[in-house]
């Protein structure tokens, strides 16, 4: 049958979620969302502080096959259905703006408790897209696969469009093949971007981009196939899910340290 790859997608921090074809392995494409959202510290007695949660600090929006999900902490606050199914990429500005994934599938506009706006956003980009970011002027996502005359090639292209998915424009090639997940630091202005590589040499990494395609920092991510990743502003870290394990997120550090992951039951 023919492979149907799925997504994740962030609230800046995002996240999102994606299902292969006939398989009911569910990855995740994440976005993340540092904005009017206030968060309350936990403050043992001893002095130390400590986080309330093991899951990421601020908002999630996850998408999955059917689904978008609302990840505060270590819990599913809400989730509700997509428009059309496999709305992977996922941005979230004021409204929560999903993506295409392909030529044959729109994405759609929702208030972030779930409702549907009204408002649509026809595929514009070319390829197969599974995450999505944004620096609150430009959206941007991957090409994990081509898609020319029919024929399907792996992907390297990352792309730059209006914040309603409009007006692509091609910013540069990843090193590897196969680039999924990707998310904006806005600590410097760059893009952090999940790369797999081909079925002959596969070396799952995440790169630190400038706009330009130059390489500032990339590591290894010990054979976890992320398919969506996310940018955390409040405590610059990133957040990955795997494509192998269905309903966990892992975090890392910026220079590659492996910090530890969380599991969503409902993401599973």
């Amino acid at each position: 049958q023919p492979w149907q790859p799925g997504l994740l997608v962030r609230l800046q921090r995002r996240i999102g979620a994606i299902p292969y074809g006939s398989f009911s392995l569910v990855n995740w494409s994440v976005s993340m969302k540092s904005s009017a959202v206030v968060f309350v510290s936990c403050l043992l007695e001893v002095g130390f502080a400590s986080s309330c949660w093991a899951g990421p600090m601020s908002d999630y929006y996850v998408t999955g096959d059917t689904r978008v999900y609302h990840i505060r902490g270590d819990s599913v606050v809400n989730s509700w259905n997509m428009v059309q199914n496999q709305e992977y990429p996922v941005v979230v500005l004021d409204t929560v703006r999903t993506g295409s994934y392909y030529s044959g599938i729109s994405g759609h506009e929702y208030a972030r408790t779930g409702s549907f706006t009204g408002t649509a956003y026809p595929s514009s980009i070319p390829g197969l897209h599974h995450d999505g970011a944004t620096d609150g002027v430009h959206n941007y996502t991957t090409s994990y696969w081509n898609i020319e005359g029919g024929i399907i090639s792996n992907g390297t292209a990352i792309w730059r469009t209006d914040t309603d998915w409009t007006h692509p424009v091609k910013l540069f090639d990843t090193l590897n093949t196969r680039p999924s997940g990707i998310t904006y630091d806005s600590s410097n202005g760059t893009l952090w971007v999940s790369e797999w590589g081909s079925d002959s040499h596969r070396s799952p990494a995440i790169r630190n981009y400038e706009m330009n395609g130059t390489v500032l920092f990339s590591f290894l991510t010990d054979g976890r196939y992320a398919t969506a990743v996310a940018f955390d502003p409040t405590d610059g870290t990133l957040w990955m899910s795997g494509y192998e394990n269905a309903g966990y997120f892992y975090q890392y550090s910026r220079t590659g340290t492996y910090m530890g992951s969380t599991y969503f039951s409902e993401l599973a």
